[in-house]
């Protein structure tokens, strides 16, 4: 089973608000049932803080020798909607999430996905491979830079 933890726009649990959380129920059931369409990650602005620790957008594909799948990793300053980014990368490139590992130290990610093509194999196209990372880091450094 698939947990997931919502947080508000400032980064603090929703809490014990039943309305609120009635509300955040509606809207993604209304979603999940009516559309196939991402849904645009909200902008945040960068602290001066993060915008210090300049680091570089980085995303690394290999296809492990006998098996039928691909790893992507990705590096890049940490910020909300990191995730969100990359998740409408892959909706955008119809790419099957088939596993993840997600990791935070202090300002920095450090992610590890393990995917598939649409035909549900390793991405064996160069030309795939190299507009998924290509796409990777324009999102990344679009949202990064607001």
């Amino acid at each position: 089973m698939d947990t997931y933890t919502v947080l508000e726009t400032n980064g603090k649990p929703v809490g014990d608000n039943p309305a609120r959380r009635s509300e955040i129920e509606t809207v993604l059931r209304d979603y999940l049932l009516s559309s196939s369409t991402a849904i645009a990650p909200a902008n945040y602005r960068r602290t001066r803080k993060e915008r210090y620790f300049n680091n570089p957008i980085e995303s690394t594909l290999v296809n492990p020798s006998g098996k039928a799948y691909s790893t992507l990793e990705v590096n890049c300053p940490d910020q909300p909607g990191v995730l969100a980014t990359l998740g409408k990368v892959f909706a955008e490139e119809n790419i099957k999430l088939i596993d993840a590992r997600i990791t935070t130290l202090g300002e920095r990610v450090e992610d590890l996905f393990f995917i598939k093509d649409e035909d549900g194999g390793a991405i064996t196209d160069t030309a795939l491979a190299n507009r998924l990372q290509e796409e990777i880091k324009n999102a990344l450094e679009r949202r990064l830079s607001v």
